[in-house]
């Protein structure tokens, strides 16, 4: 019926924000889903090979001047907590130029650090169960189901640091890093770019600024429209059930 409605409707500004926003925010529960069927021990429902990460070492980027955030007419929708571009100075930084791998975590938690989610231990060694399988840490894969608590904590022990969401949108621009396949913490809290105004789903953004943090990239299960730089994903501390990782920056 709502398809049949599309072709019948002439074409103007507000049936198309409603029609795009339900398409995206079908997406991101689509992701929900997956990551519920991890948390309960399902059968993975789009299971898929993962990649290997490329070298390591961190990239310099220069200081400079970011738009940061969405720019008006660039993409056919975005969400109210992007609008609109304004100007960030960034210092110079360096950042990884892959996310943390499992091999690198686990040095962290056997000095004492509280291991990710879905790892388990059996006989002596470090096991992780993804969805309703449970197999052999692979230590040059990025480590998954951290959160932002645990995320930090490794940080301080590596002598390390997250990147702000400016830093890490500003590498994903210039193509300095590699895009993970996990959703990246950022140590910024999730709050209105200025002059915000609620777009017509008003509960979409506006109840959780101060409360949550700012995610950036995507994961393996993110759709190809939902992945841009200028997206910001946002959870509250201590989620690890959602396909999240870690990327460090420089102190």
């Amino acid at each position: 019926a709502v398809l049949e409605r599309l072709e019948r409707e002439p074409e103007n500004d507000e049936l198309a924000y409603f029609v795009r926003l339900a398409t995206y925010h079908e997406d991101m529960h689509a992701e929900a889903f997956h990551y519920t069927c991890q948390t309960l021990g399902y059968e993975d429902p789009a299971p898929a090979e993962p990649t290997r990460p490329g070298a390591g070492g961190d990239v310099e980027i220069a200081g400079q001047v970011l738009m940061l955030g969405s720019v008006k007419g660039e993409e056919p929708f975005v969400f109210d907590n992007e609008k609109w571009a304004h100007e960030v100075k960034l210092a110079p930084f360096r950042i990884s130029k892959q996310p943390v791998t499992n091999g690198q975590y686990l040095d962290y938690v056997e000095a004492g650090g509280k291991p990710p989610r879905y790892w388990l231990k059996s006989g002596g060694q470090w096991r992780e169960r993804r969805f309703d399988r449970v197999m052999d840490i692979d230590p040059g894969q990025p480590v998954r189901h951290v959160d932002w608590n645990e995320a930090s904590a490794y940080c301080a022990w590596a002598k390390r640091r997250l990147p702000t969401e400016a830093e890490l949108e500003l590498a994903l621009k210039r193509g300095a890093i590699d895009w993970g396949e996990l959703w990246e913490w950022t140590s910024s809290d999730f709050l209105p770019f200025p002059g915000f105004a609620a777009d017509p789903y008003e509960d979409y953004s506006q109840p959780w600024f101060g409360t949550h943090k700012v995610l950036r990239g995507r994961s393996f299960s993110t759709p190809a429209r939902l992945a841009r730089p200028t997206f910001r994903n946002f959870y509250q501390p201590h989620r690890g059930d959602v396909f999240c990782g870690v990327r460090t920056c420089a102190l």
